[in-house]
């Protein structure tokens, strides 16, 4: 990587990290991204999600993301025009316009 952002570039972040894995073993390794204000506010946020148990957490988003998608629901003979009406434009209007404020206009 280059470690520099220039405007109509495509940045890039990567996390690498060196796992050993036994002979027969197993691994399970979870990754948070997101950001604060210091380090100790990135403290505490690591914290409170490290004593969360990941599958309920999981199955919460999933509840979530479920409730959003599920509120309106049309069906016409074309099953690509449902998915992406049903599906695909709501998670768009939300995950990336609203939450990421990634809209091509922002």
């Amino acid at each position: 990587l280059s470690d520099r952002v220039e405007a109509g570039d495509d940045p890039c972040a990567a996390i690498a990290r060196d796992v050993d894995i036994p002979a027969g073993g197993d691994v399970t390794l979870l990754w948070l991204l997101g950001d604060a204000a210091s380090a100790e506010e990135a403290s505490a946020l690591v914290q409170h999600h490290r004593s969360k148990d990941f599958d309920q957490r999981l199955a919460d988003n999933e509840r979530t993301w479920r409730g959003f998608l599920d509120t309106i629901q049309v069906e016409t003979p074309d099953k690509a025009l449902n998915a992406m009406v049903n599906h695909w434009l709501p998670y768009q209007s939300l995950a990336c316009r609203i939450r990421a404020r990634s809209a091509f206009y922002q």
